[in-house]
């Protein structure tokens, strides 16, 4: 059989709409491979932060008192929710929200009486958070967050800033940040 020269044109054109709709088609995948891809990411990094806030040891429970630090912790990183707003590289923003501890341990020290010595005022604040938390006596506060994340041996990690520990810990960091500030600004101007 013997193909005419006209013949190999129409077969070239043929050949080069092949190659060009699968360039097209190529070019219109790498969105949808990308957002795969991220979708992937995104799943793992969710699954990261889960991991966050899950508690790696349970709180000893001692018969004298309910309200250790570590149940106390417990009953606050129990109610933090959270929601991945955006995921960027190996940057995340997280929209968290937990109990108000800032405003729920101003209100709990305004009722302390000022003469006790400073471990009873301790054990009572403490106390009376351990109520509230488990009465359900307290507002909630949700704080936008940027973490970095990281994988190590395969999975995506949250590399914790103290932005990120705050927010869990509905802003009770920041309480005890604003206080030591205050205090060194009272011993300078003393």
């Amino acid at each position: 059989m013997k193909i005419n020269f006209k013949d190999k044109k129409v077969w070239l054109i043929g050949a080069a709409a092949v190659v060009s709709l699968l360039l097209i088609i190529g070019i219109l995948m790498i969105p949808a491979i990308r957002d795969f891809n991220n979708k992937k990411k995104l799943a793992a990094i969710e699954e990261a932060v889960k991991v966050s806030f899950t508690s790696e040891e349970e709180p000893q429970d001692d018969s004298e008192q309910t309200y250790t630090p570590a149940v106390i912790e417990k009953a606050i990183t129990d109610k933090v929710s959270y929601t991945v707003i955006s995921c960027e590289n190996d940057k995340v923003i997280l929209q968290i929200t937990a109990p108000d501890m800032k405003k729920l341990l101003l209100e709990i020290a305004e009722t302390i009486d000022s003469s006790l010595p400073s471990d009873q005022a301790i054990r009572k604040i403490e106390a009376e958070v351990d109520q509230a938390l488990k009465n359900g006596n307290y507002s909630m506060v949700t704080t936008p967050v940027m973490v970095d994340v990281q994988k190590v041996d395969g999975n995506w990690e949250i590399v914790p800033n103290e932005d990120f520990v705050n927010a869990i810990y509905g802003n009770m960091l920041s309480l005890y940040t604003e206080s030591i500030s205050q205090n060194i600004q009272q011993g300078v101007s003393e």
